[in-house]
């Protein structure tokens, strides 16, 4: 049977849903005031039973039900008091510890919220703290998967230069933990290249993250997903990878910078080619089902859609460029690649020569 607090709790908590949904409609001058005042009151809620072990199962619900009416009536607020999104962003931190799953939804919402005004502190907790909760759970629905990386990764942390050492760190840990996980995957790929392309100013501090994200190797094909919904009921959802479409996606949005990517995209092309000659990558690998092929198939898919932005013109600068990789280009010609992968590595040839036909310039770097 189920305690009889449990009951009387879920009562409650549906009466004061009910109540601030109402409010949503109510347009008086006080509704702003009102909804301070219910906020610092839902703040100082605390259970009012001891949790033992025969009911410590209720901790979570408590929780849950608390945070989301906290998140609703953040979400209706037009100006929040700094000193409560204070408060609320400590209180998430601390009930991160007992939180797994759907509860973390609201508590990863509020967090959100706290870093969109600003407020932030002890950053190397918050990320571990947040990523602990996540790992933590045993079952990572796409919908609490798409909250951690909107929350660990959020657009503000990357303009922060005291975060973004941290985003860095739990970005491979993240890519190393769950990189094989289709929801992973794209979401963080997408989320990223779209912060990226937004901010041009940070793209050569993570280099070696965009390389990384380029190279995912999770298949692009149709997965089935199993959805956690907060009802506890099991349904199926379709989740495409579309890894290829988002890293097109993002050249495209390198190429419509004016210019102001062009080294970048120059560098990018050069690292990335040089990576062929890295151990890893240098020699044939056993089968086109292994790792490494998937691997080397992102890499030059990456680079031919590098090629279509590139530009090359009669100054020293691109003509160095040019020559750098039509040098690198042909060296990969003499690895040994399986056939997958040489076909990719003679279309990214086969471009750069017609952009240089193009430029006027000829197979030495010069006019």
């Amino acid at each position: 049977m189920v305690p009889l607090a449990i009951i009387h709790y879920l009562i409650i908590m549906v009466i004061l849903l009910s109540w601030i949904n109402l409010n949503n409609n109510n347009n008086n001058n006080n509704n702003n005031n009102n909804n301070n005042n219910l906020l610092e009151s839902l703040l100082k809620l605390e259970p009012k039973y001891k949790f033992d072990s025969t009911i410590s199962y209720i901790l979570p619900k408590f929780i849950q039900y608390k945070w989301i009416s906290i998140s609703n009536l953040l979400e209706q607020q037009k100006e929040i008091k700094i000193e409560n999104l204070n408060i609320i962003f400590k209180e998430c931190i601390g009930n991160l510890d007992n939180a797994t799953g759907v509860v973390l939804l609201p508590i990863f919402q509020c967090l959100k919220i706290c870093i969109d005004n600003g407020v932030m502190e002890d950053l190397e907790n918050m990320f571990k703290q947040i990523y602990l909760s996540y790992s933590d759970s045993s079952r990572k629905s796409i919908s609490l998967t798409k909250s951690f990386i909107n929350l660990l990764f959020h657009p503000a942390l990357f303009k922060n230069s005291e975060s973004i050492p941290l985003i860095k760190e739990y970005l491979k840990q993240t890519l190393n933990d769950w990189g094989e996980s289709v929801r992973i995957s794209c979401g963080l790929l997408g989320h990223c290249c779209a912060i990226w392309a937004a901010n041009p100013d940070c793209l050569d501090i993570f280099m070696n993250e965009i390389i990384d994200l380029c190279l995912l190797t999770s298949e692009d094909k149709l997965i089935i997903e199993d959805e956690e919904e907060n009802s506890g009921t099991i349904s199926n959802h379709t989740l495409f990878n579309n890894h290829g479409y988002i890293i097109r996606w993002f050249v495209t949005q390198l190429g419509g910078q004016n210019g102001n990517t062009k080294s970048f995209v120059e560098k990018l092309m050069i690292e990335m080619l040089e990576l062929n000659f890295k151990p890893e990558f240098s020699k044939r690998e056993y089968s086109q089902q292994s790792k490494t092929n998937k691997m080397k198939c992102k890499l030059w898919r990456t680079l031919c859609s590098l090629t279509h932005i590139i530009e090359l013109n009669n100054e020293s600068s691109s003509l160095d460029f040019y020559s750098k990789v039509n040098s690198l280009m042909w060296k990969t010609l003499e690895l040994k690649n399986h056939g997958n992968v040489r076909y990719l590595i003679q279309l990214f040839i086969i471009n750069i020569l017609i952009k240089a036909s193009i430029s006027k310039i000829d197979n030495n770097g010069k006019e």
